[in-house]
């Protein structure tokens, strides 16, 4: 599916330059590429990842205190990293969205959430956890913004499309 940035609308047809240098013509925008299921699916996708991630982990915290032989105020650093990495991630990666596009973003951050999260599974303090954490949380709120940005990105099409069948 193209980034909706890249779709031209003129009335009755649908223009998408392509990287390689080829432009797709059609008169739907399922003929250019664009499919809204498939768009919509990510999207939700993409903003499922943190409340997935924290209802997943808080049941883990007394499991944490054991295996890390830590107290609570040290097993609840981590909850406190995951909203200060969630909340900043949001905030630094909007622009780099906005600048980058959507795709190649994701790409770089899918493999540092993977890389974080493998980091996770491996520390060996709680400390290392935290950090990594930070990581993966930063990445999550990346994946969040990300998320509303799609959703912009799909109404801003809509209604431009429907002002241009008035």
């Amino acid at each position: 599916s193209p980034p909706l940035s890249r779709i031209i609308n003129l009335g009755s047809r649908y223009i998408v330059p392509r990287d390689d240098g080829r432009v797709l013509v059609g008169s739907t925008e399922e003929e250019v590429g664009f499919d809204k299921r498939t768009t919509e699916e990510a999207i939700a996708d993409l903003t499922a990842f943190a409340p997935l991630s924290i209802d997943m982990y808080l049941p883990a915290l007394p499991a944490l205190e054991k295996v890390f032989a830590t107290d609570a105020a040290g097993v609840q650093l981590t909850l406190a990293v995951f909203f200060l990495g969630f909340a900043l991630g949001q905030t630094f990666f909007g622009p780099i969205l906005d600048r980058f596009g959507r795709k190649p973003p994701l790409y770089v951050s899918l493999t540092i959430y993977i890389l974080a999260s493998v980091g996770c599974a491996l520390a060996p303090s709680i400390e290392a956890l935290a950090a990594l954490q930070y990581m993966t949380r930063l990445i999550l709120g990346k994946q969040f913004r990300q998320g509303l940005n799609l959703v912009v990105d799909v109404e801003g099409f809509r209604r431009r499309r429907q002002e241009q069948l008035r």
